[in-house]
């Protein structure tokens, strides 16, 4: 199945946990991280065997003698998959593929890093003009697995044959504080040393745009503390929480009692004027050290061009999630940054070059509901649901509508149920029938006349102006009390429900 729901990787650790036996050469990360990025990512299809086998040392994060092994998880996963009627983004844009057609004036991409070659191919055969693009992004933010680096989209334009593809570098940052600027730069000349260049296009430290000074700090992970702190942000709006992964969340939630509570990957396209990182170094202690490593201050100078210098050593490969992950944690913030730690000492802050503060001064500040109500709106919009219903019920304790609300895919379904399973009961026929009228759906209304024999789908000759009469009337009952002089009731329900609840159409007010 390519259209059920998207595997996750929450998902795949709970098969990867369950396997026997178990594989002991990897992690569900990696394996994850090669299945996306690697095994499935080629414009040109899921690899076979052989071409896998083939790759070179660079191109895979398991060595060669290891992929085989690689190749059969990867079938029993997408064995599983289908069994549990879960797809894999590659392997649905790849089948769309065939489907694009050029349809758009332009196109814009954002966050391009976050993208393999073949979702983007997919979406530039979309273009009228296939020149016609912008892509925007940063190397050094990929969370996601897909081995991203701009050498790697320009090999797909020339592939395409067409290589002159040029390359814009924005040096400056117009977001974070100057504070935050250089810790994020530091974080990058860690990157450039132990693993280091992405490509020549990402080997480069930005410049502040900002006169703000900022803060960065570091605070040790004590109750007292802590406690403070989020006494402090617990209903600021702008002020967010952030923790390395979704499994680190419940020990967060511990301590802060702020509804933006974000994985690293689901804060990014984000910003906020403070962020917390909660234990994001503690999470993985071990990890965190091998890339401190045997690293001094005094070697993190400027950035050089430079490859790792054993390319067959995979032993610090998939790290690179985590260094890349300090970077998008910490460039969320505009103004403060606070790392909440169990070891203040860790080598890799200490080379960070940041400083214990046993209470680092936060405004402590209570956001208005229209400004909560924005930040749920806008989480919304970005698909942040978790939050913006914990920002919905935990601060303006907005309740559930009393009324039932159809999703359209319910509604389809009991049409199906209605027209293929005999199913007549009145109440099914009513909701399909009333949704027909207000989605002016005149194929399911003529069907539930011919097929269903429903009596208020019967018209007469004119059954067009019949049933815009009826559509009509139906608009007027639901909309009437919404539509009255005195808005009382109307306030009153937006207190109670939210501005954006919705009637049973999925119509807000």
């Amino acid at each position: 199945m390519l259209d059920g729901p998207e595997l996750t990787f929450s998902a795949f650790q709970t098969w990867f946990a369950r396997l026997q036996p178990r594989p002991t050469f990897t992690d569900a990360h990696a394996l994850f991280e090669e299945f996306r990025g690697v095994l499935t990512s080629a414009p040109t299809g899921p690899l076979e065997l052989d071409a896998y086998l083939a790759l070179g040392v660079r191109q895979s994060l398991y060595p060669p003698e290891r992929r085989a092994e690689v190749y059969a998880l990867y079938e029993r996963a997408r064995t599983w998959m289908a069994g549990a009627d879960l797809h894999d983004p590659n392997l649905l844009a790849y089948s769309r593929l065939s489907l694009a057609r050029s349809t758009y004036d332009a196109l814009v991409v954002d966050e391009v890093q976050d993208m393999t070659p073949v979702q983007l191919a997919l979406l530039l055969r979309t273009l009228k003009d296939p020149s016609a693009f912008l892509l925007c992004g940063d190397a050094n933010q990929v969370v996601h697995p897909n081995f991203f680096s701009w050498a790697a989209v320009r090999g797909l334009f020339w592939k395409q044959g067409d290589g002159t593809l040029p390359l814009n570098v924005l040096h400056q940052n117009f977001r974070n504080a100057r504070l935050i600027t250089s810790a994020a730069n530091q974080v990058l000349r860690i990157k450039n040393a132990r693993f280091g260049s992405i490509d020549k296009d990402s080997t480069f430290l930005v410049t502040a745009a900002s006169d703000t000074e900022g803060q960065v700090s570091v605070l040790p992970l004590a109750p007292e503390a802590v406690d403070a702190l989020n006494g402090a942000i617990r209903r600021d709006a702008r002020f967010a929480v952030i923790v390395l992964r979704e499994e680190d969340k419940a020990a967060a939630r511990a301590s802060f009692q702020t509804p933006l509570l974000f994985s690293v990957q689901e804060v990014k396209g984000l910003e906020y004027d403070g962020v917390v990182l909660f234990n994001l170094v503690g999470a993985q202690r071990r990890i965190y050290t091998e890339i401190a490593g045997d690293l001094r201050p005094e070697d993190l100078g400027d950035l050089t061009y430079a490859r790792a210098r054993n390319k067959a050593d995979k032993s610090l490969e998939h790290a690179k999630f985590y260094i890349n992950a300090l970077f998008v944690a910490l460039t969320r913030a505009v103004k403060q940054v606070i790392l909440v730690e169990e070891d203040p000492q860790h080598p890799l802050l200490r080379l960070l070059d940041l400083s214990e503060t046993a209470a680092p001064h936060v405004e402590a500040r209570v956001s208005t509901t229209q400004e909560w109500a924005a930040e749920a709106q806008r989480l919304e919009a970005q698909g942040k649901t978790e939050q913006a219903q914990a920002i919905t019920q935990e601060v303006l304790q907005y309740k559930p509508v009393p009324w039932a609300v159809p999703s359209l895919a319910e509604v389809e379904g009991l049409t199906s149920q209605i027209l293929f399973e005999g199913d007549r009961k009145g109440q099914h026929l009513r909701t399909v029938f009333d949704f027909a009228l207000w989605y002016t759906n005149v194929h399911t209304l003529t069907v539930l006349e011919s097929e269903a024999s429903y009596a208020p789908a019967r018209q007469p000759s004119m059954e067009t102006l019949a049933r815009v009469k009826a559509r009509g009337q139906l608009i007027a009952k639901e909309t009437a009390e919404a539509r009255r002089k005195n808005t009382k009731w109307l306030h009153h329900q937006c207190d109670l429900y939210g501005t954006e609840h919705r009637n049973r159409f999925g119509a807000t007010p």
